[in-house]
């Protein structure tokens, strides 16, 4: 009689046993996949910095870190900040509840001038 009765408990208590285990899997993709979107738009921002601001080599460089294009990327430029926001649709099933949420990876990076060397002052000779 008690073999029984832990089989019905078991069998009533692993559906949500794993619908627990997905969810925390599904979880735990959704923040990776935000965690390299908000990587790739930062190093995408710091090499914008480094050519001058530029936000076609900005852009080309999330192609090159992504191994899949996001569904949006922008890049812009207001004075010496470049602002770099990429955008993708990460798709779940939790159960039999399908779900789409958008996840953004932004970031915001000063251009700083690169310090050239000044011309010093040759001292004058007696």
């Amino acid at each position: 009689m008690k073999r029984g009765q832990a089989l019905v408990e078991f069998a009533l208590v692993l559906p949500l046993i794993l619908l627990l285990i997905v969810g925390l899997l599904g979880t735990g993709l959704l923040l990776f996949d935000r965690m390299v979107l908000r990587s790739a738009a930062y190093e995408a921002a710091v090499v914008g910095a480094q050519q001058n601001g530029d936000c076609a080599s900005a852009l080309g460089r999330v192609e090159q870190l992504l191994d899949r294009s996001p569904s949006s990327k922008a890049c812009q430029r207001s004075g010496p900040v470049i602002e770099v926001t990429l955008t993708d649709d990460f798709a779940f099933s939790f159960g039999i509840l399908p779900a789409v949420i958008t996840v953004t990876g932004r970031a915001v990076v000063r251009d700083e001038p690169s310090a050239s060397p000044s011309p010093s002052a040759s001292p004058s000779s007696p």
